[in-house]
C-alpha cells in the first residue's frame, strides 16, 4: 500500500477512534494464540498464511487500542472472527493487502472494512449479481464513461456493499444477498475530479436497505460508509455508531 494512501488511512481511522493496522507481507510466522493456529490445520495454498496473518493484524489493532487480550480470536460459523466482548473489529485482505480495523464498543457497535486492489476485475456477470437496476442506471450516466472507469465503479459498488455486510452481519446474525442493498455516492463530481488527477481520492456514500433484516435494519434504513483509492488499492468502510443508529 502506499505511503500516501496508508497515512491518509491512519488520520481518517485516527479521527474516528479506530485502530488500524495493515501489512503487504503475509507470513505464517507471526505470533498467533495456538486456539487460533490449531484452525490453520486444514487450510492449504495462500489460505493459511492470510488466515495467520490476518489474526496477527487484529491482535496488533486490539493492542494499540491499549489492551492486553491473551484468548483467541476464533471464528463464527460464517468465517467471522470473534471478537472479544469489549471491542468490535473487521479483517480484509486482497492480494497485495491485508488489514485489520478494531474499536471499542463504546464508541461503534460494529464496524467493517474492505479492502481491493484496483486491478482486480469485476465481470459483468458479476456485476448483474452485486448492482441493482438503479445502480447501474446511475454508473451508465456518468459523463465520459470509459473501460477504466466503468471497472473502478463496480468495484467500488461491491467493495462498498462488502464492508457493509461485515458491520452489520453481527448485529443480525442472517445473510442477505447484495440487492438488500443500494449504494448512493456523495458529491460524484469530486470523485471524477480526483480521479482524473490522479490523485488519493476520498469520499462518502450511504447505503439503504430495500427490505428489513431485523428492528434495527428496516427497510428505507440508511448507513453512512467511506471509501479512499489511488491508483493501485481501494478501501471502504462502513461504521455503524450505536448512538446515531439505534
Amino acid at each position: 500500500m502506499s505511503k500516501e494512501l496508508l497515512r491518509e488511512l491512519d488520520n481518517f481511522y485516527t479521527q474516528k477512534k479506530i485502530a488500524c493496522i495493515s501489512t503487504d507481507k503475509p507470513e505464517t510466522t507471526y505470533i498467533i494464540h495456538k486456539d487460533e493456529y490449531r484452525l490453520t490445520k486444514s487450510m492449504n495454498g495462500r489460505r493459511k498464511p492470510e488466515f495467520i496473518t490476518g489474526r496477527w493484524c487484529a491482535r496488533k489493532a486490539i493492542e494499540r487500542l491499549g489492551h492486553s487480550y491473551k484468548d483467541p480470536i476464533l471464528s463464527g460459523s460464517n468465517g467471522e472472527p470473534i471478537w472479544p466482548d469489549f471491542i468490535t473489529g473487521s479483517l480484509s485482505h486482497s492480494k497485495k493487502i491485508y488489514c485489520a480495523i478494531a474499536s471499542n464498543v463504546d464508541d461503534y457497535v460494529s464496524i467493517g472494512i474492505d479492502v481491493e486492489d484496483l486491478d482486480r476485475r469485476v465481470s459483468d456477470r458479476a456485476f448483474d449479481l452485486i448492482a441493482n437496476d438503479d445502480e447501474k442506471k446511475w454508473v451508465q450516466k456518468i459523463d465520459n464513461l470509459n473501460d477504466e472507469l466503468f471497472s473502478l465503479f463496480k468495484l467500488l459498488i461491491f467493495s462498498a456493499k462488502e464492508s457493509v455486510f461485515k458491520a452489520v452481519y453481527p448485529l443480525v446474525q442472517k445473510n442477505f444477498s447484495f440487492d438488500a442493498v443500494s449504494l448512493k455516492l456523495v458529491e460524484l463530481d469530486k470523485i471524477l475530479t480526483n480521479y482524473k488527477e490522479k490523485i488519493v481520492v476520498k469520499g462518502e456514500y450511504e447505503l439503504v436497505f430495500n427490505k428489513s433484516l431485523n428492528e434495527n435494519f428496516k427497510q428505507d434504513k440508511s448507513l453512512k460508509g467511506s471509501f479512499i483509492f489511488n491508483k493501485h488499492h481501494i478501501v471502504t468502510t462502513c461504521l455503524i455508531d450505536k448512538k446515531k443508529t439505534f
